[in-house]
């Protein structure tokens, strides 16, 4: 992608349709937002020029009847949820607060028929983001400062935050940056409590619970509980004593980025296996030249078996050579070969 000339902002022929053109389309490209589509849901989603048919106000406070047609240059959605309303401006025009495009975008922003939590308004030169609840304004962009890098700087990274990012998830990040004071764990005291769980459960169906065994296996579905009530989609989620790797495995499961750290070397080796990526039409082959293996060379008596045990060559266990331990270091587990 060409970088952009600003000084071309200066053109006399630069206007709305040139913003909508030269800049947003190519910030809302780099956000990966994509055209909203009826069959198909994904996380960023489009709508260009949606339709209002509800009453809403324009910037002088004129009253728009039902009839009469609105059409924000864009509505954002995250989550298939109405999250900015965006619209552009000529940069001649003024975006600041209490101007008259800043008011225009507030209303569609309210309007009943989206009810987004934010605004924004970009002339080219500004991009300025408000916050719907307030009417307040978060952060002002410059537009040269978030194309610098090819779009690779801190200036952009934030506004993707803001922008990409669930409501709930920014809450932390909007009390700290609203001109209104409050206390900056207030998004995480308002959350209610998950309600008790009388039977907690170590396994389950569709669980890797049961497939290994760890010394403190916590019940996934009280972690996973907490993980929803506590966090949102997209979030990061840190276990710095993953032991068995519930938090972590349970937090990619719904959504979230999960990390696991912990001392022992075992449990590490264990959520790195049970979250590798998996060819399932690779993996079927395999578990169908195992089983057809171990048709044709299992015991067919009891007798059979003893034998096959008293031949049977054994072989230290090694988890891997990234950990190198060897499990005799500990009186460990041992592989062996079986042979007839």
């Amino acid at each position: 992608m060409k970088s952009f000339d600003f000084s071309s902002l200066e053109n006399k022929d630069f206007k709305e349709d040139s913003v909508r053109e030269f800049i947003l389309a190519r910030l809302l490209q780099q956000l990966d937002f994509k055209p909203k589509v009826e069959t198909s849901h994904r996380r960023l989603e489009i709508v260009l020029s949606q339709t209002l048919h509800f009453p809403s106000v324009i910037g002088s406070n004129k009253k728009i009847e039902a009839e009469d047609i609105l059409t924000p240059d864009y509505v954002l959605y995250v989550d298939s949820k109405p999250h900015c309303v965006l619209d552009a401006k000529a940069p001649k025009v003024e975006i600041n607060a209490q101007s008259k495009a800043e008011r225009q975008a507030f209303y569609y922003a309210i309007n009943s028929q989206i009810k987004a939590p934010f605004y924004a308004l970009c002339n080219g030169k500004n991009f300025m983001l408000f916050e719907t609840n307030g009417q307040n304004l978060l952060k002002e962009f410059d537009c040269e400062k978030l194309f610098a890098n090819d779009f690779k700087n801190e200036h952009f990274a934030l506004l993707k935050q803001y922008l990409s990012t669930p409501i709930e998830s920014l809450k932390q990040t909007l009390t700290r940056d609203s001109k209104t004071p409050k206390k900056e764990d207030s998004w995480y005291l308002s959350r209610e409590l998950p309600k008790g769980i009388t039977k907690p459960q170590k396994q389950a169906k569709a669980r890797y619970f049961g497939c290994t065994a760890y010394f403190t296996r916590q019940s996934w579905d009280i972690v996973t509980q907490n993980i929803k009530n506590f966090t949102d989609t997209g979030d990061v989620v840190l276990d710095p004593f993953g032991g068995s790797g519930v938090t972590a495995i349970e937090a990619m499961m719904n959504g979230r980025l999960g990390i696991h750290t912990d001392l022992n070397p075992l449990s590490i080796f264990m959520v790195k296996a049970l979250s590798a990526k998996v060819d399932l039409s690779a993996m079927l082959d395999i578990s169908e030249e195992i089983l057809s293996e171990f048709e044709s060379i299992k015991p067919k008596s009891e007798k059979e078996a003893k034998q096959i045990l008293k031949n049977a060559r054994y072989y230290p266990n090694v988890l891997s050579d990234e950990f190198a331990i060897d499990a005799n270091m500990g009186g460990g587990d041992c592989l062996f070969e079986a042979t007839k």
